[in-house]
């Protein structure tokens, strides 16, 4: 059995991350992934982070992407002989419907075939106790931010304010 942990590279998948570190939870792979779609500084904070984890506890971040681009599922041409809209252009996707074919070709692909190749496996999902409405009725699913560290969004901003003076933080902010 390996245990996964999915990182936006927010603030509460991020201090999920470092407390299963800390507390020294069975943790085999950390994963983000990545929609190609990241602000410059969301990607230069995802680097300082993962240096961080790797050199504090020797632990490496593995990205996962998308095999096509945000461009191609909005202005690329449907290719499907069988489709009534096989030629014609995609469009933005849909995304306050679910599911949004945008966020399964970025997200859930990716991480579906990475998963698959793993095996066996437990993921833990960084929702706070402010999220815990969102929890999915699956064992495979650990949520440690609501069932152990019991953490807010709030308590995990403090979490990562307070941090900013510890030497193991201080390199990323």
């Amino acid at each position: 059995m390996k245990h996964i942990a999915t990182i936006s590279f927010r603030k509460d998948s991020t201090v999920m991350c470092d407390l299963l570190l800390k507390n020294k939870y069975p943790l085999d792979y950390i994963v983000f992934t990545d929609t190609l779609l990241e602000f410059p500084m969301m990607y230069e904070y995802k680097e300082k982070v993962t240096r961080y984890f790797k050199d504090r506890y020797g632990v490496k971040v593995i990205t996962t992407k998308p095999d096509t681009t945000f461009e191609h599922w909005c202005f690329g041409e449907i290719k499907d002989d069988n489709a009534k809209m096989n030629g014609y252009i995609r469009g933005i996707p849909m995304v306050w419907s679910e599911p949004c074919y945008w966020r399964r070709e970025a997200k859930v692909k990716p991480q579906d075939k990475l998963f698959k190749d793993i095996g066996e496996h437990k993921i833990y999902i960084g929702f706070t106790l402010d999220e815990a409405h969102r929890r999915m009725l699956d064992d495979k699913f650990l949520y440690p931010l609501i069932d152990d560290f019991m953490m807010s969004e709030l308590d995990c901003q403090e979490y990562l304010i307070k941090s900013r003076d510890a030497k193991s933080f201080i390199q990323l902010f």
